[in-house]
C-alpha cells in the first residue's frame, strides 16, 4: 500500500536538520505524468543558493536522493587527515544504515576526496567487482554532515561468475582494431594536465574506438565497431561563388546591430507583421534575439508548491526564452549567424519532401549563412537513411574539418521540415574560431603507428559488470565484460596527486595527453 502524502511529508523533514528559517518552496510528485517519487525543496529566503532537496519513493517512503547546496561552502578536506576520514566514514555508514534497506549487502566501497567533501560509494558485489544499479553514493562535508545522497532501491540480483578468456588475448584484440586518428582538440587546464604556457588547441591522435565492451566469457565484442564511432563524413564541393565571401566578416558594434538584426530577419523570413522582437541579450561573444507572436501576452506565473510553479519561479525567464517563436544567435566578431530556431506549428498532412530534397534546401540555406561551407564542413552519413519510415524533420550533421582533420565537438546541425522544406533549426559554430584554426600551422611530427606504440604501453583491460535488460524491461541481469583502461596517478606541481586517463597522443610532441578524472 502506497505511503500517504502526510506520512511522506513527516519522513522528509526528518532526513536532515532543516533550519527553521528555511521555507518550503516545492512539494510535488515527479515525473509529472508517471510519478515515482515525492520531491521536497526548502530554500533560505535570504539566499536561494542555500537549498535542501529531498526525494522519497512514493510507494515505500524510502530516501532516494538528498542534495544540500550552500552558497558559502567553506572548509576543506585533505587526504592525509586520517582521523577526519575515519569520522567521515562512520558518519556516512550510519546514514546509509538508517536509509538503505539492504545496507548489509553493500560490501564494496570506494572513497573519493574532493576539495570540500568525501564521497563514499557503496555497492553489492560479485566476484569482487561492484554491481551497477545497486547501493548508494553519499558525500560528507568537513562538519561530518551528509550533503548529497543517491540510492538504488531495486532488489539485488547476484550473477553467476563465468569462465573467462585471459586478459592478454583481449588486450591484443583491442590493439589490432584500434586506429589512431588525427583530430584538433581543445585542452582546457581545468580538464587536462597541461602547462599554462602550452596552447589550448592541439593536433592530437585519438584512439578510435577508445571504449569497447568485450564479453569476458567469449572474448567477442557486444557491438560492432560502428557502435562506438561517429558516422563517416564526406567532403562537400567548394562552389566558385563562395570565394568572394572567403574571410569576409564584419564585427558587430552598437552602431551596426540594428541594421544587422534587420538583415537577418529578412534572410530568415521573419514576418514583422506577425512576429516582434521580444528580448535582446548578449554576452562577450554573441547576441541572442528572442521573438514572439505579435500581441501575445506573457503567461501569468503559476503559484503554489508544484514542480511547474517552482520552475517558473526559479527559471521562468529562461524557460520562456525556449518557447520563443524564433531564436537567433549572432556571433559578434563576424556578424555571422551562429544559431536559429523556429518554434511555430507545422501544417497537418504527410511529408512532401524526401531526404535528398531536404538536403537541397539545407544547401541553399548554407550558401546564404555560411557561403564558404565547402571549405570547412563535411556531411555526415545518415545512419537511418536506409529506413523506409518517413520523418517530420530531417537532420543534417556537418562536422568541422580543417585541412582534412576533424575539429572535435564542433559541427553544424541543420533541421529541415519534410512538410514545408523550411529550415526549422540551425546550430552553427564560431566562424572566428574556425578562422583562427585555419590560420595555424599545426603539422604532425609523429605518425599514427608511433602514436599507437605510445598508447599501447599504457593500455590495460579490466573486468566489470554491466547491467542488461530485456527490450520490454521486464527482466534484468548482469554481464561480465572487459573494458580498456589507460588510467594512472600523476603528482601535480602542488604536490597533490590526481587520477588521470590517457585521452590522446600529442601529434606534435609525441607526449600523452592526460585527462583529469573525478
Amino acid at each position: 500500500m502506497p505511503v500517504g502524502m502526510e506520512q511522506l511529508r513527516n519522513i522528509a523533514v526528518t532526513v536532515v536538520d532543516i533550519p527553521k528559517h528555511f521555507r518550503l518552496e516545492m512539494e510535488d510528485s515527479v515525473p509529472k505524468h508517471h510519478a515515482e517519487e515525492r520531491c521536497f525543496i526548502w530554500e533560505d529566503p535570504a539566499c536561494d543558493d542555500n537549498r535542501i532537496e529531498v526525494s522519497l519513493d512514493l510507494e515505500t517512503g524510502r530516501l532516494l536522493r538528498l542534495k544540500m547546496d550552500k552558497a558559502d561552502a567553506a572548509g576543506s578536506i585533505t587526504e592525509n587527515n586520517k582521523d577526519l576520514l575515519a569520522e567521515a566514514k562512520a558518519a556516512a555508514e550510519a546514514f546509509v544504515t538508517r536509509h538503505h534497506p539492504e545496507h548489509s549487502k553493500l560490501t564494496w566501497t570506494r572513497v573519493r576526496h574532493d576539495r570540500d567533501r568525501i564521497t563514499f560509494t557503496y555497492r553489492a558485489e560479485a566476484g569482487g567487482l561492484p554491481l551497477p544499479d545497486t547501493g548508494c553514493e553519499i558525500a560528507v562535508d568537513h562538519t561530518l554532515n551528509p550533503v548529497s545522497y543517491r540510492a538504488e532501491l531495486e532488489d539485488i540480483l547476484y550473477p553467476e561468475y563465468p569462465d573467462i578468456v585471459d586478459q592478454e588475448t583481449v588486450r591484443r584484440k583491442l590493439l589490432r582494431e584500434i586506429q589512431m586518428k588525427p583530430a584538433i582538440v581543445s585542452l582546457p587546464s581545468s580538464l587536462y594536465l597541461v602547462e599554462e604556457h602550452e596552447p589550448e588547441d592541439r593536433l592530437v591522435y585519438e584512439p578510435t574506438p577508445d571504449l569497447r565492451f568485450i564479453d569476458a566469457a567469449t572474448g567477442e565484442d557486444l557491438h560492432s565497431i560502428d557502435h562506438y564511432v561517429m558516422p563517416e563524413s564526406y567532403p562537400l564541393p567548394i562552389s566558385s561563388q563562395c570565394i568572394d565571401h572567403f574571410w569576409a566578416f564584419a564585427p558587430v558594434d552598437a552602431d551596426s546591430i540594428t541594421t544587422l538584426i534587420d538583415k537577418w530577419e529578412g534572410v530568415l523570413g521573419i514576418d514583422p507583421n506577425r512576429y516582434e522582437l521580444d528580448k535582446v541579450k548578449e554576452d562577450e561573444e554573441r547576441v541572442f534575439l528572442f521573438y514572439k507572436a505579435t500581441g501575445k501576452e506573457e503567461e501569468t506565473e503559476e503559484d503554489g508548491l508544484s514542480a511547474d510553479a517552482y520552475m517558473n519561479r526559479k527559471w521562468g525567464n529562461m524557460l520562456r526564452n525556449l518557447t520563443a517563436s524564433h531564436r537567433i544567435t549572432i556571433e559578434k566578431s563576424t556578424g555571422r549567424l551562429a544559431g536559429f530556431y523556429i518554434n511555430t506549428e507545422e501544417p497537418d498532412g504527410p511529408a512532401a519532401l524526401n531526404r535528398g530534397q531536404c538536403w537541397e534546401e539545407a544547401k541553399r540555406f548554407l550558401q546564404t549563412v555560411f557561403p564558404d561551407y565547402g571549405a570547412y564542413l563535411q556531411l555526415e552519413k545518415d545512419k537511418e537513411e536506409d529506413e523506409l519510415e518517413t520523418r517530420d524533420r530531417e537532420f543534417f550533421y556537418l562536422p568541422v574539418v580543417i585541412r582534412g582533420i576533424p575539429v572535435q565537438h564542433h559541427r553544424v546541425t541543420i533541421i529541415v521540415s519534410t512538410k514545408t522544406g523550411r529550415i526549422k533549426g540551425y546550430m552553427g559554430v564560431s566562424y572566428d574560431y574556425i578562422r583562427m584554426l585555419a590560420s595555424g600551422g599545426m603539422r604532425p611530427a609523429i605518425g599514427p603507428e608511433e602514436a599507437l606504440d605510445i598508447y599501447a604501453k599504457s593500455l590495460r583491460v579490466e573486468l566489470k559488470w554491466i547491467s542488461e535488460r530485456t527490450e520490454d524491461e521486464a527482466g534484468r541481469g548482469y554481464r561480465l565484460v572487459y573494458v580498456p583502461v589507460v588510467h594512472s596517478v600523476k603528482r601535480l606541481a602542488s604536490g597533490d596527486e590526481a587520477s588521470v586517463k590517457m585521452r590522446y597522443i600529442d601529434a606534435c610532441s609525441g607526449k600523452p595527453v592526460w585527462q583529469r578524472e573525478r
